[in-house]
């Protein structure tokens, strides 16, 4: 059995330190779990066992340090310094604490892809020329397979990505359930059904996480249409809440480990979900155990005092002149100075934050460095796609076409010859290349030689 070094100054850090490499490289559950660092939750000890030897080593020692790390550093940020972490310091990032070794946190859209480089302080592109990502298909197609394995696949391409696109949160994957036919993000999340999408959305997120990348599940919750989506406010009885709406964040908590939720925009019962006692000081943080963040999506409609004491970790977008006149940002100061919030709330704020920054790697030297645009990374998605294409009937066996009897192929329908990749706001993909329905039949056309393809718009 190898142990974990650890630094010799802590010998109960030494005695944790063999108890976890004696869990993480032998078959046996036999360690009492209580006994172990907090954050080696059931799940997270399972989800160890599937790893290489050197990944246990690289993980468990990172896991040991986290909250050794957390109350070192905790004691030393002034106020000021805490509460500029909790609020966005540009359209994608929380600040960086350099004077402490604290990086910049930097997030990115989206679900199904890694966004294309947005300007630091604005919505304009930043212009790279090397900020291509795989497109990947959307998680109504991974759900469309039915397959864990193509979640995994999924969530991998991902989590490399981003992190070879130097990003630490992946804002995704969704996981609102298609209650509306007509609502607008129905294609980013993973059907209309809670078991499945609480099936998928666990290995999905493990495939993330294993890149040293935090994946953000989203929208947490009843985020179930665009139109009003500030205004809408859901009052489900706490059954349906339970049994319909809340099984796949539940299952990303407690299954996976998520290191992110993002939260939505509606009201719940009469509140903005973000600020919701309910939903997270309750069920999220406090039934589930939720030890991660809980970050606004862009530009919410939420209060200082209740986003603070309900529960709410980092704004993120708000439509204000300076990022100073956020609701976490100056108000809250002032709030904590004038002894209306407790410093403590603040605290546990930061402490999250900074369990997530050391949990993905941000502060060692052996964090992955991921990668981006591989062939590997092109034939998965091929490969989930394939998976996710569903065939209710097939009468007379139309199907697979016989490429020796066709003289001609109709393509029906305006997405016929449709590139998607820059539609659907967060969604945008800056790919090398897409196939649509047409161009991919055209493919097959200049390879076999026999029929020819016509597209329609209808």
């Amino acid at each position: 059995m190898r142990s974990i070094k650890s630094k010799p100054h802590r010998a109960s850090k030494s005695l944790l330190s063999i108890k976890i490499a004696a869990l993480v490289c032998c078959s046996s559950l036999s360690v009492n779990v209580s006994a172990l660092h907090p954050q080696l939750t059931p799940e997270t000890l399972h989800a160890l066992h599937s790893l290489s030897d050197q990944e246990k080593l690289r993980i468990g020692e990172r896991i040991i340090n986290v909250e050794t790390e957390i109350a070192r550093l905790l004691p030393q940020l002034t106020l000021e310094e805490k509460v500029s972490l909790v609020h966005a310091a540009g359209k994608f990032h929380i600040p960086a604490i350099e004077r402490l070794g604290i990086h910049e946190m930097w997030m990115s859209d989206g679900p199904h892809g890694v966004r294309y480089e947005i300007d630091r302080n604005s919505w304009a592109p930043a212009g790279w020329t090397n900020d291509y990502s795989t497109y990947l298909p959307p998680l109504t197609a991974v759900a469309a397979s039915w397959d864990p394995n193509m979640a995994t696949l999924h969530g991998n391409i991902l989590g490399a990505e981003a992190r070879h696109r130097n990003k630490d949160l992946i804002l995704g994957p969704g996981v609102n359930l298609a209650r509306l036919p007509l609502y607008g993000r129905n294609f980013e999340y993973m059907g209309e059904d809670p078991y499945l999408a609480a099936s998928l959305v666990v290995p999905t997120v493990k495939a993330i996480q294993a890149n040293d990348v935090g994946a953000t599940v989203k929208h947490y919750a009843l985020n179930t249409q665009e139109l009003n989506r500030t205004g809408v406010n859901a009052k489900p009885d706490e059954r349906t809440l339970r049994e319909v709406y809340l099984p796949a964040f539940e299952a990303a908590v407690k299954q996976a480990n998520v290191h992110a939720i993002m939260g939505a925009y509606n009201e719940f019962r009469g509140t903005n979900a973000n600020q919701s006692e309910h939903l997270i000081k309750t069920i999220l943080k406090g039934e589930w155990g939720f030890q991660g963040v809980l970050l606004t999506d862009w530009n919410v409609d939420i209060n200082t005092y209740d986003a603070a004491m309900n529960g709410l970790d980092i704004e993120m977008g708000t439509d204000v002149a300076s990022y100073d006149e956020y609701y976490m940002a100056k108000p809250l100061l002032e709030m904590i100075k004038a002894g209306k919030v407790p410093e403590s709330v603040l605290d546990d704020k930061v402490s999250r934050i900074l369990r997530v920054q050391l949990s993905i790697g941000m502060m060692d030297k052996q964090r992955l460095s991921g990668e981006r645009n591989t062939q590997a990374h092109r034939d998965d998605a091929k490969t989930i796609a394939t998976n996710g294409v569903v065939l209710l009937k097939n009468e007379h066996n139309v199907l697979p076409l016989k490429a020796e009897k066709l003289q001609n192929i109709l393509v029906l329908g305006p997405n016929a010859n449709k590139r998607h990749g820059f539609g659907g706001g967060s969604s945008e993909v800056k790919s090398l290349y897409e196939v649509t329905p047409v161009r991919g039949f055209t493919s097959q056309t200049r390879r076999r030689g026999q029929y020819s393809i016509n597209a329609c718009r209808q």
